[in-house]
């Protein structure tokens, strides 16, 4: 058995060994003699000349290996073809396919195909309609394996209209000095858009890390969204409180196994036990999927042993027979193998969500089912004609303590440039754009135009920031139009008529008021009678009692006043002039 003593996985995968290897001695006609290993994650030559050892002295029948290296577990299978000794694999499945897995390999996969976590990931990504992603990932792997990862990610992406705006590759975590190489990574992102970020792969130290730096430099915030695979989701259990914390609102792809069975229960009493008496510092002692794994492969090959009992011919093809035949529901699920490794159909995952210092339980997701609030069992029969649920259906809680609002998911640059807006040095109409030149240093921007232009730039900036600068143009309005398309301005503010000629260059906002069709004519009035204008504002009755009051020089007056009215409208005095005075005798 080859494990990581010093990683929680390894922790987790020894206790789990352990514990199967105890329950299947309970039988006396069963015997398993288990021979630990260090896996050398620094030096993967070493853990495979340990494994050859172990074969040619110990004389052992079949291997455990819980090493996370893809370049280890691909010795180790070199090592297992060449003496035709069974290895089983607790790490995550390499990205093969199945026309690439070796015809006669004695390397099984006892996990779940990585390439289907991708394919989750992606869906989450469509799911909430972010366009572009930053893929993180924690260098120190080989470099195929890197890409392939990569590859198969972005594929996936394009797949559902997104794509990777930037790899952001963390440091190893055995660097010197790590801390300051993740810091500078981080920083990267500033100059970027996008604020989706998807762990792809990292160890557990590595991801706590980065998660307190990324709170620390304010990569946890309301426009963000973050995305871990297994590796990290699968060990929430692992970590205490505020570890889970800095964590707050991230989602997690989760391998599901039934932790209300009576079996489980059994298995988890069992393990806290053993994990307080081997490793008392830890700070968790609850188990996970690497326990449960761990413990379905000792009786994987103890279930192989049993039905083949040391036949006569070659033992080691016999083994690896039944192992490659398994069919059992062990503590992490149902245990079956197709291709190498663990056939995708009994495969579920669960999406979780970190909030505050704990996590909830979202929809269930296999690639044949997509997204489920529930399970059935009908999701789960060979021919279901259930159709792929593309929706997540859970209320995620997002970072910065957002519940409803799906974060969009990007930002403008810290290091964008302004937008430069053109504005209209000379508009027909103040009211729709005016430009005042205070003095040298400051020009202010008024008008209904530039209002309805800075109520929208309120609406985006409450998202991310849009910085913008406006610069006056003093040429004709088709000129401005040209500027805009040639790249000079970035758009363009002002009473700016939409024509279809100007549609060629430049596309239009919405238009302030209705289309339609206008006349501006005079007013006609309809009494022609000119004289009878000035008598209207009084009734007849009222004339008459105050004839009198009225004398001949305010009576001329008024005439006089009518006659200049009357001259400076219509050029001329009116001769019925007179006639709208009401004089007294």
């Amino acid at each position: 058995v080859f494990v990581d003593p010093n990683a929680r996985t390894g922790k987790e995968q020894t206790v789990g060994i352990e514990i199967a290897a105890e329950d299947f001695n309970k039988s006396p006609n069963n015997k398993v003699e288990l021979h630990f290993r260090n896996s050398s994650r620094s030096n993967p030559l070493q853990t495979a000349y340990s494994a050859i050892e172990l074969i040619k002295e110990k004389k052992i029948e079949a291997i455990i290996t819980g090493t996370e290296n893809s370049e280890e577990v691909a010795l180790m299978e070199e090592i297992a073809n060449q003496y035709q000794v069974p290895v089983l694999s607790l790490a995550a499945a390499s990205l093969r396919s199945s026309s690439q897995v070796e015809k006669h390999s004695f390397l099984v996969q006892l996990t779940n195909d990585y390439s289907l976590q991708i394919n989750c990931t992606a869906m989450l990504v469509q799911n909430f309609g972010w366009k572009k992603v930053i893929a993180v990932y924690e260098d120190g792997e080989d470099l195929s394996t890197i890409s392939s990862m990569l590859d198969l990610f972005s594929k996936e992406l394009q797949g559902v209209g997104s794509e990777i705006e930037h790899l952001l590759a963390l440091p190893p975590v055995g660097s010197v000095p790590y801390s300051k190489e993740l810091i500078e990574e981080l920083a990267k992102v500033f100059s970027m858009q996008s604020r989706v970020f998807v762990v792809l792969d990292s160890s557990l130290p590595m991801a706590i890390q980065l998660f307190k730096e990324a709170n620390n430099m304010g990569l946890m915030g309301r426009e963000t969204a973050w995305i871990v695979t297994d590796r990290i989701a699968s060990l929430l259990d692992a970590l205490n409180s505020s570890t889970r914390s800095y964590m707050e609102g991230t989602l997690g792809i989760k391998t599901y196994y039934d932790d209300n069975s009576q079996d489980f229960m059994d298995f988890s009493r069992a393990f806290l036990l053993k994990m307080i008496a081997k490793y008392p510092n830890e700070q968790n002692f609850h188990p996970g999927i690497h326990a449960l794994r761990a413990y379905d492969a000792i009786t994987t090959i103890g279930y192989a042993f049993e039905r083949k009992k040391r036949q006569d011919y070659n033992i080691s093809h016999a083994l690896m027979h039944e192992i490659l035949s398994s069919k059992f529901t062990g503590s992490s699920g149902k245990i079956s193998i197709k291709n190498g490794a663990l056939d995708e159909d009994v495969i579920l995952y669960r999406i979780v969500n970190v909030v505050g210092k704990s996590y909830k339980e979202l929809d269930f997701w296999s690639p044949k089912i997509g997204f489920v609030e529930k399970l059935r069992e009908e999701d789960h029969k060979e021919n279901s004609s259930e159709i792929l649920n593309k929706m997540l259906n859970g209320i995620v809680n997002w970072p910065g303590d957002i519940k409803h609002n799906v974060p969009i998911g990007y930002t403008m640059p810290s290091t964008m440039k302004p937008l430069k807006i053109g504005i209209p040095g000379n508009p027909p109409f103040d009211k729709f754009v005016m430009v005042e030149t205070l003095n040298k240093n400051k020009t202010t921007y008024t008008g209904f135009c530039i209002d309805v232009f800075l109520e929208v730039v309120k609406i985006v900036e409450e998202s991310y920031g849009l910085p913008y600068e406006f610069e006056v143009f003093n040429g004709t309005y088709d000129e401005l139009i040209y500027r805009v398309h040639d790249k000079t301005y970035d758009a363009a503010v002002g009473d700016i008529t939409i024509l279809a000629n100007r549609s060629n260059f430049v596309e239009f906002t919405q238009p302030y008021t209705k289309s339609g069709l206008s006349m501006i004519v005079p007013l006609k009035s309809k009494d022609s009678h000119k004289a009878k204008m000035l008598i209207k504002p009084f009734s007849w009755k009222l004339w008459g009692e105050h004839t009198e009051q009225f004398n001949t020089p305010t009576g001329g007056s008024m005439d006089v006043c009518g006659v200049c009215n009357d001259i400076k409208l219509y050029g001329k005095p009116n001769s019925n002039a007179h006639g709208s005075i009401v004089r007294a005798n």
